[in-house]
């Protein structure tokens, strides 16, 4: 992708406007959805519910130590300022950016809006100067999984998950030569020029 200005806020034609925002401002319009989009027909455990009494002030403390991570808060809203979907990560390490969790709300489905605010977070993200964007999905989730293949995300891994149960991890590489690297990992590729210096071949 190319390196464009990074865009905090972005109106279509149709009046939705996509912008990144501050983390107060975020919970403030997400929190009262996430328990209808996510947790209705699940069966999600947290951290906190299944650790012994002893590790929650652990498990707090070590929350508390890594609030200083990169995040970033996405709305996507209508012209009236009413929410349409979201999506928000943070840094996982020195290249690589965690899309925790995102979401349409189910009026506003079916409309390309997934699309739509994905293609954003990337170019944002990848300004930023992250090289990977990743995220985890349950392996049924179809809705999100396709429209992220069709952006460029591929399959990275699987992962059994004591909390969320079956995930497929989807990686965004932002340069040729990652994906190249990975398609010869996955075995649909011979090395060329490039990939036998790399790997001294």
């Amino acid at each position: 992708m190319q390196k464009n200005e990074i865009k905090e806020k972005v109106i279509w034609p149709d009046g939705i406007i996509f912008s990144t925002v501050e983390k107060k401002e975020f919970w403030t319009f997400v929190e009262p959805h996430l328990e209808k989009v996510f947790v209705e027909n699940e069966l999600i455990l947290r951290p906190l519910e299944i650790c012994q009494d002893k590790s929650i002030e652990k498990i707090k403390r070590i929350r508390r130590q890594f609030k200083t991570v990169h995040e970033k808060y996405f709305l996507l809203r209508d012209d009236k300022n009413n929410l349409i979907g979201w999506s928000w990560g943070h840094q996982a390490n020195h290249d690589s950016f965690y899309m925790v969790n995102s979401a349409i709300l189910e009026k506003h489905r079916r409309k390309g809006y997934y699309t739509k605010i994905l293609k954003q977070v990337i170019q944002n993200v990848i300004n930023d100067g992250f090289d990977k964007i990743y995220s985890r999905h349950n392996i049924d989730n179809n809705s999100v999984i396709i429209p992220k293949l069709k952006c460029g995300f591929k399959i990275s891994s699987l992962e059994l998950s004591e909390y969320f149960g079956t995930l497929v991890h989807l990686t965004y590489f932002n340069t040729e030569v990652q994906n190249k690297v990975y398609s010869f990992r996955a075995g649909s590729l011979r090395p060329d020029e490039e990939l036998k210096k790399l790997f001294k071949i």
